[in-house]
């Protein structure tokens, strides 16, 4: 059984339990872009993404904060991991 490539799998239809599974820099994107919405975090310049065996969602962020709010950034980096690992999983090759 061969197995289905990375950009087949990008976008996975979201049914019941199932998650959309996306690369690391489209997670990286998606979870910068959403810090950045959260006030004292317009200037986040960057989110770190690593991935974690065994758990749920099976990734992890954290954000650089430049010269935005240390507590914001850190409150709104939670919230978003919170957020969306109910709605994303990392593609992680193996």
């Amino acid at each position: 059984m061969t197995k289905p490539d990375a950009s087949a799998m990008t976008h996975l239809a979201l049914e019941g339990s199932m998650k959309a599974a996306v690369s690391l820099a489209e997670l990286k994107q998606i979870a910068l872009t959403k810090i950045r919405e959260h006030r004292g975090c317009h200037d986040v310049e960057d989110v770190s993404v690593c991935p974690i065996e065994d758990a749920d969602p099976n990734w992890a962020i954290s954000c650089g904060v430049g010269g935005s709010d240390k507590t914001a950034a850190s409150k709104a980096a939670l919230y978003v991991e919170q957020e969306m690992g109910r709605t994303y999983e990392l593609l992680i090759d193996d």
